[in-house]
């Protein structure tokens, strides 16, 4: 694979082009960056394409959903942190991993109370994600969502269970 052929196809998903990176798969390019920082799970994740997200699992070289990047971020906590709850219902469907946290521990669950996405939380506490677990520093999700004046957030937590 040659970084000209990576470029085309982190090209096409950024642009949301189904079709094109379904062409660019059947070369066989490979989904993680040439450096080895981040897969194109990642960018996918970031911007919301769950369809091409499932059209990259189905053939690419070097397919894993679970794959960190360069700061331990996973492309589950990507669509976390951005609100894309069709990516992760589209990862889990691929078998990535609902509990694996970011280095200081804050897992999707968190990262989404965070960032005010309480159509994350829903998904994920559907899925099966524990809506208490801290991060390494004690800071719950309840406890984020109050930090960052996400009132919606707390009461959905409540709502679900969390503790206080």
């Amino acid at each position: 694979m040659s970084e000209s052929q990576f470029q085309v196809l982190f090209n096409a998903i950024e642009e949301g082009n189904l079709t094109k990176v379904k062409r660019l798969m059947k070369q066989e390019i490979s989904v993680l960056a040439p450096d080895g920082s981040f897969s194109l799970f990642h960018l996918a994740a970031q911007i919301g394409e769950a369809d091409i997200i499932k059209a990259m699992s189905a053939s690419a070289l070097g397919a894993d959903v679970n794959t960190m990047d360069e700061s331990d971020v996973t492309p589950m906590l990507m669509a976390a942190q951005n609100g894309h709850v069709n990516v992760i219902n589209a990862l889990c469907g691929l078998g990535a991993d609902i509990t694996t946290p970011t280095t200081n521990g804050g897992t999707p669950v968190l990262i989404a109370a965070q960032n005010g996405h309480v159509n994350v939380i829903n998904a994920l506490f559907a899925l099966g994600a524990d809506i208490n677990t801290p991060d390494n520093d004690g800071c719950t999700p309840v406890f984020m969502a109050a930090q960052n004046n996400h009132a919606d957030v707390i009461t959905a937590l409540f709502a679900l269970g969390a503790d206080i």
